[in-house]
């Protein structure tokens, strides 16, 4: 897993440097890239450390980690300008519930291969509603994706909510399949709810 998601944010970083700025080898994108990756590294190996418990429960904090599973729908009940949203679902956990995901940009990446986009992700659980700024980077070539999600709050019991969500997987012309893992935080959350 902490190999995968490396790659797959090294990928992100690369995806969102400009293609012209990499074929001069401007020294600053090459910086931005390597403070990004090592970034990476040090967060990844803090979050190794801290998965043998499954609660942090001085910030009312929890690992998720659950499959997501959305369809793609389009037409009048699509938000989105740009037409285009997902609806699916989350099968266990905090998180199990429904979700909505609104296009908000979508651009091209730093290869032919490579698309990156935005949204906003609506998660439906028991008790309350989490936001997500969702931006992620598609491969049109094999098929996969990841997204970086910062949570934005929510409604309920994500009311204030903060923390990291990643979401990796596979893209059909129907929709998503994939995982979302990552650390959510709730002030004065019930701790028997985390569990």
């Amino acid at each position: 897993m902490r190999s995968i998601s490396i790659a797959a944010i090294s990928v992100l970083a690369i995806a969102l440097v400009p293609l012209s700025a990499r074929a001069a080898e401007d020294v600053s994108a090459i910086a931005v890239q390597e403070a990004f990756a090592s970034a990476v590294q040090d967060s990844t190996a803090t979050a190794d450390n801290e998965l043998s418990a499954t609660t942090d429960r001085a910030r009312r904090c929890a690992f998720v980690k659950a499959g997501i599973a959305t369809t793609i729908f389009t037409g009048v009940t699509c938000p989105s300008a740009l037409g285009l949203c997902t609806a699916g679902l989350i099968d266990s956990g905090l998180l199990a519930g429904t979700t909505q995901f609104t296009l908000l940009t979508w651009d091209a990446g730093a290869s032919d291969d490579f698309v990156v986009y935005s949204g906003e992700l609506i998660i439906s659980a028991s008790g309350g509603d989490l936001h997500i700024h969702d931006r992620g980077v598609l491969n049109t070539e094999d098929a996969t994706f990841f997204e970086i999600d910062p949570i934005g709050g929510g409604t309920g019991k994500f009311t204030n909510a903060t923390g990291m969500l990643f979401a990796y997987g596979t893209s059909s012309t129907s929709g998503f399949d994939g995982t979302i893992a990552g650390r959510i935080c709730r002030p004065g959350a019930d701790q028997s709810e985390e569990e």
